[in-house]
């Protein structure tokens, strides 16, 4: 429910399942080719998977590798719970987990062999803190390896749909971040800025497959198409109106294919960037 105390009718629930379901595994298809990119890992390594989320980071390491030392950290308690859980449940003792900030690390200068941030710092509201912490907390010869994204398919549809049915008065909640957060530029500067001399970057692209492209967009519409001021009734009123034209921008798109069927495959696209200290 809005600030305003309504929500339309058509609104999805909220719920685990529903979230999972519309995220696919876009993350960890991209988190398992950045982690190709950084010195193997060994039993002698200390990893720190920063803003780790639910972990896909740490379960791809722990099921391929038994480093020394992982820590898993983010500044959301919840999914910190769910990675401590899944780490006991599994046996992983190597794994350490804690609520913290990216932006002020509790951890001593040069203790990383690997620190990785995947998909955390667009969403910070100071990556330029974030970066340096990386740098500081990392050993000499250490390496880091950071996920962002370059595009996202359902960004651009959503920002149509508020256009043509809010009469530009509204827009979304976080369909999109500033356009100069995708660029592979961004991420460059914030790692040369807070002291790594070389920085690599590279796109790589995950695909989001899906049986119901409409059913997919009503649900991404519900979720995060809310305007900055709650939704009203306009928004109840013109929900229809908000999906086709989500379906419109999404047929034109080139990184969506949308089949006779109704079914359709979304390409998103990743800045991958690696650097040593």
């Amino acid at each position: 429910m809005g600030p305003n105390n309504f929500t339309p009718k058509q609104c999805p629930q909220k719920s685990k399942a529903l979230l999972d379901s519309l995220q696919g595994d876009q993350t960890t298809q991209i988190a398992r080719h950045a982690l190709s990119l950084i010195p193997a890992i060994t039993s002698e390594s200390i990893i720190h998977d920063n803003a780790c989320g639910a972990g896909p980071v740490t379960t791809l390491i722990a099921e391929s590798s038994t480093p020394a030392k992982l820590q898993a950290t983010d500044i959301d308690e919840t999914v910190i719970q769910t990675v401590a859980e899944k780490a006991k449940q599994h046996g992983w003792n190597f794994v350490e987990t804690g609520v913290m900030d990216a932006t002020e690390l509790r951890f001593q200068d040069n203790t990383f062999t690997h620190s990785i941030m995947n998909f955390g710092i667009q969403a910070v509201p100071q990556p330029q803190k974030v970066a340096a912490e990386i740098y500081r907390t990392l050993k000499p010869g250490g390496s880091t390896v950071l996920t962002s994204w370059a595009s996202t398919p359902h960004s651009s549809s959503i920002e149509d749909a508020s256009r043509a049915t809010r009469d530009g008065e509204g827009t979304a909640h976080s369909a999109r971040f500033p356009p100069h957060i995708y660029t592979v530029l961004c991420v460059e500067t914030l790692l040369k800025d807070a002291g790594f001399k070389s920085v690599y970057v590279e796109q790589f692209p995950a695909y989001y497959p899906t049986g119901n492209v409409k059913s997919w967009a009503e649900s991404i519409w519900g979720l995060i198409g809310e305007p900055v001021g709650g939704w009203t009734q306009n928004d109840e009123e013109k929900w229809d109106n908000a999906i086709a034209e989500m379906m419109e921008s999404l047929k034109n798109n080139p990184d969506v294919e949308v089949n006779p069927n109704g079914s359709g495959v979304m390409k998103y696209v990743a800045n991958v960037a690696v650097a040593s200290k």
